[in-house]
């Protein structure tokens, strides 16, 4: 066997595994999704951290009863949505509107999600798509840029620079026409579909919101359900720059991302093109020169050293390069 023989039957071999591995998870029926276990389970993770509520006392001193009438609605087709309490909070000075979901409907989506949805999602994903998914998040995002940075300057000095941009409206723009198709080519199983299909649809419901019957668009802030959808909706523009284009020094957090090159000429037909792949529209943001590396890196340093919590991430997240 020569040894390009043996490349192609490696070759063969990894593809026959991927295949397996996305089967295992992209096909799971039903009843192994919405177990007792699953639902037990996603139940007590639901109660964490606000323990002190009265619906969440109520909740988890039931649990047990609560957990075996959801999962008896749930596999009947009697669940029905029980809606959204809209109010309105200030974050970093923005208001935002929030719609909070009771927390038999937290439970059910948590394990829709956890036992198939972020799975099934996250496995198309590229490693730089690190918002809110297990054994990434912020840390991660931050010593990556510092990792690209160092690579970077290593390689070509201060040539070049890096082109920051943010989706205007993300989760507001989101189409649900689009989604529900993103949905169904990661879930094969159409009663699983229609369960995703439905909590798509059930956004319409969102206070503070309004909607084109003709064009329905937008998903929650918070809820598990719309986070994979945000990360999942870009993932295309992820694998085009990585993939296609070949850039290394590119990642995103959920809807603000970065790509950093040795051609201040590159980044500009980026910035303009960008836009061609999905229907979103990106912020004016600049292309900051490398000329600055050095400051950069020094807040990079600073801000690590940082206890992990909202001051950190809003300082990251307001990062002037």
């Amino acid at each position: 066997m020569t040894s390009i023989e043996r490349k192609q039957k490696r070759y063969e071999r990894r593809k026959r595994e991927r295949e397996e591995k996305a089967r295992s998870v992209c096909d799971k029926a039903f009843e192994d999704v919405f177990t007792f276990d699953g639902m037990w389970e996603a139940g007590e993770n639901c109660c964490s951290g606000v323990r002190w509520k009265t619906s969440t006392i109520n909740f988890e001193s039931m649990l047990l009863t609560q957990t075996d009438s959801l999962q008896e609605r749930v596999l009947n087709d009697k669940y029905e949505f029980g809606g959204f309490k809209h109010f309105k909070t200030i974050e970093h000075g923005k208001m935002r509107d929030i719609n909070a979901l009771v927390i038999q409907d937290r439970s059910v989506q948590k394990c829709y999600c956890d036992e198939l949805m972020t799975e099934a999602y996250s496995r198309t994903f590229i490693y730089d798509n690190s918002a809110s998914l297990p054994d990434k998040g912020m840390d991660m995002t931050l010593e990556r840029l510092k990792e690209f940075l160092r690579e970077h300057y290593r390689k070509y000095g201060l040539e070049g620079g890096i082109f920051q941009f943010d989706f205007h409206g993300y989760f507001a723009s989101i189409p649900h026409d689009k989604a529900k198709e993103r949905l169904r080519k990661h879930i094969h199983n159409p009663k699983l579909q229609e369960i995703g299909c439905q909590l798509i649809d059930d956004f319409l419901l969102m206070g503070g919101v309004e909607h084109d019957p003709d064009d329905p668009r937008g998903v929650g802030l918070g809820s598990q359900v719309s986070q994979n959808i945000a990360l999942d909706f870009a993932s295309p523009i992820d694998h085009y720059i990585k993939d296609k284009l070949g850039v290394r020094g590119y990642a995103r957090y959920m809807d603000d991302g970065y790509v950093i090159s040795n051609s201040l000429e590159f980044l500009t037909e980026l910035r303009t093109s960008s836009g061609l792949i999905l229907p979103l529209s990106t912020q004016p943001r600049k292309i900051f020169s490398l000329r600055r590396m050095a400051l950069i890196l020094f807040r990079l340093n600073f801000i690590t050293t940082l206890p992990v919590g909202s001051r950190r991430t809003r300082i990251f997240k307001n990062l002037k390069l």
